[in-house]
């Protein structure tokens, strides 16, 4: 197994008495089964640091591997989802903008209406504070954007274009 070809190497550079950083290794258990052992060696020094022995512990990390094993293939399953849906998806961090929206929470929908009425550059503002994280290919079709900053742009671009009334009703759903 490629896993267990380094064992050989760590532990003749621990003879050595160079510290190794911890290695995996498969063995088989008594029951058939495959399991994966983290192992570490220290080599132990005399005085004059020579090597007199080397000290190694092995701990069972086979359910840890199999969940990052797993949590892999989900995120590579989710990945590909994603990318590949045909309909423009993006996911955003919005709490710059939620915080902002907070304290004028006080305000009624009509009070906050007058008042962005009175200062429309803070919609720009806000939305400027927005960060794309994630976004498909099809996004990026939609906007015609190369990159994340790209594509921002030109939602932010497309935002500045809406009717003043209809943002108002998303601002409000925030």
């Amino acid at each position: 197994n490629p896993i267990n070809q380094l064992v050989v190497k760590h532990t003749d550079l621990s003879i050595l008495g160079i510290q190794q950083p911890t290695y995996q290794v498969e063995i088989y258990h008594k029951n058939g089964s495959v399991r994966v052992l983290e192992v570490l060696e220290t080599p132990i020094k005399d005085p004059q640091s020579r090597v007199l022995a080397v000290e190694g512990i092995a701990r069972d990390v086979t359910e840890k591997v199999a969940i990052e094993n797993a949590l892999r293939q989900s995120e590579t399953h989710y990945r590909q989802l994603f990318d590949n849906i045909p309909v423009a998806t993006w996911i955003e961090d919005k709490s710059a903008l939620t915080k902002v929206l907070v304290r004028y929470a006080h305000l009624s929908a009509s009070e906050f209406q007058t008042w962005l009425g009175e200062e429309p550059q803070l919609i720009h503002d806000w939305f400027k504070d927005f960060t794309i994280l994630q976004a498909n290919r099809a996004a990026f079709a939609l906007f015609e954007a190369q990159d994340l900053n790209e594509l921002k742009e030109s939602m932010l671009h497309a935002i500045l274009q809406v009717d003043q009334q209809q943002l108002l009703s998303v601002l409000l759903q925030v």
